[in-house]
């Protein structure tokens, strides 16, 4: 006759199933399976606790509805953390977040920019002349980055 498995989590922490629970004491966060802690982090480590959610869902310790009840995060949230995990691995957690390249419009490409429009070069020329974007450029005039020659108004011809 088959044995019943009597639920192997210490008493005190919130069971994710009936092998995972969590406790969280002293601002830290422990993580048992069964009743011998596995992971910790400190509650202000959204890094850890994502990275190690995530791990729990792909090797099928817990699902990831478990996640989102236990822990009252979104399930989107979850959800992209466990693909990162898949696709990226633990270090990518940890990784410094990308950010956008270097800035086009450097201060010597503003000041060439700008002497090349104090000249009466126009948008386009200068454009080229740089070998930066059109769209680049113009949103530095409309920021007030840069400033272009006021044209005087055309003269009507007198016949």
């Amino acid at each position: 006759m088959p044995q019943a498995l009597l639920p192997l989590v210490p008493d005190g922490p919130t069971p994710l199933n009936d092998r995972i629970s969590v406790v969280c004491r002293d601002g830290r966060w422990t993580y048992f399976c069964g009743v011998e802690p596995v992971f910790f982090h400190d509650q202000s480590d959204h890094t850890s606790f994502r990275m190690f959610t995530s791990q729990l869902a792909c090797q099928g310790a817990c699902k990831q509805i478990e996640i989102v009840k236990a822990f009252g995060v979104t399930a989107k949230s979850v959800k992209r953390n466990v693909k990162k995990f898949r696709e990226e691995g633990i270090e990518s957690f940890y990784l410094p977040r990308k950010t956008r390249g270097a800035t086009v419009m450097t201060d010597d490409v503003i000041a060439a920019a700008q002497d090349l429009l104090s000249r009466g070069q126009s948008r386009r020329q200068v454009t080229e002349m740089l070998d930066i974007k059109y769209d680049t450029l113009r949103k530095a005039i409309n920021q007030g980055r840069l400033r272009e020659l006021s044209q005087p108004p055309s003269q009507p011809h007198v016949a």
